[in-house]
């Protein structure tokens, strides 16, 4: 999940047309569900802020505004009430939070790096890969069976080395309804069911395609000599 304070830039000066956005912290989000309407109320009421979002999940925000907005106008609004600024990231645009279930595959991380980057709409592959690992793109759906085994297979070798990263997409809890997301026919054209990997090099080459985690795991062993 996600919140965003949308301005442009590192000067923080936003566009009329919304055109930047800025991927902010926020510390000391303790309050479980309670947290993201509270952050949404207090950045929402800075002049010019047109769309706050909230991840929970990732303690960070993501603002969209119509006029110029400052750090230190961030900073005041959150500690009115209880937060304090973390980091801040111009990022291309504003998206909303990914939904997963807590039956997913990949729902906890278990403190690898693992992130769910889609729950069925379309992604760009080559926003998503991880500078100096190997990584792997699981598809995968929480009625689907293999999908936990394999999630189970991918986190024992993730658990020795550091070097994979795995950037999940949720096929969501319907078998009827999971291939018909934008995200199926976009990376999953050659698919014959769940679960489905693609696994990149830390140089951005693919070396891996197909449904066989077994297949998988050689691969990247192999790649890693």
């Amino acid at each position: 999940m996600m919140w965003f304070v949308t301005i442009a830039a590192w000067n923080f000066v936003a566009s009329p047309a919304l055109a930047g956005a800025v991927q902010v912290g926020v510390e000391g989000m303790t309050c479980g569900a309670g947290c993201p309407p509270r952050v949404i109320r207090v950045l929402g009421a800075i002049d010019g802020v047109e769309n706050v979002v909230v991840d929970y999940g990732q303690a960070q925000a993501c603002i969209e505004a119509s006029t110029t907005l400052s750090e230190a106008s961030l900073k005041i609004a959150l500690e009115s009430d209880g937060y304090s600024l973390g980091a801040v990231e111009a990022v291309d645009r504003c998206v909303q939070p990914v939904k997963v279930s807590p039956g997913d595959p990949w729902a906890k991380a278990d403190g690898h790096d693992v992130k769910v980057i889609s729950d069925g709409f379309e992604f760009a592959i080559k926003e998503h890969l991880v500078e100096g690992k190997f990584t792997l793109f699981d598809f995968g759906a929480s009625w689907c069976g293999p999908c936990h085994v394999a999630t189970r297979r991918i986190k024992a070798t993730m658990a020795t080395s550091s070097d994979l990263a795995v950037r999940a997409i949720s096929l969501g809890d319907d078998p009827a309804k999971s291939f018909d997301f934008p995200v199926v026919q976009q990376h999953m054209a050659f698919a014959d069911g769940l679960p489905w990997f693609i696994l990149y090099t830390p140089q951005g080459k693919r070396v891996y395609e197909g449904g066989d985690v077994e297949a998988l795991l050689k691969t990247l062993e192999r790649k890693r000599r």
